[in-house]
């Protein structure tokens, strides 16, 4: 599934996630509305994305907190020129 159809078809989004998932209904519906407040449509890479990515993972990875996130951000072939 994926970014258009999770936006477009809570319906479908939440059917999908609730095979693969196998979580209540309540509780699949709160996380729905959850990740559907933090996902752009179109979706477009995003700083703070990645800085909650590196926060999940800088225990298990110190380095992490050295790097400049805004490398890894190339959007110009997602971008509407």
């Amino acid at each position: 599934m994926g970014p258009k159809v999770y936006k477009e078809d809570s319906r479908a989004a939440l059917r999908i996630l609730r095979k693969y998932i196998r979580a209540d209904d309540r509780t699949l519906e709160n996380g729905y509305k959850e990740y559907d407040k933090a996902i752009s449509s179109p979706p477009y890479p995003g700083l703070a994305g990645l800085e909650a990515l590196r926060e999940s993972l800088v225990d298990s990875t110190p380095q992490l907190k050295k790097v400049d996130l805004r490398k890894f951000i190339d959007d110009r072939f997602v971008r509407a020129r």
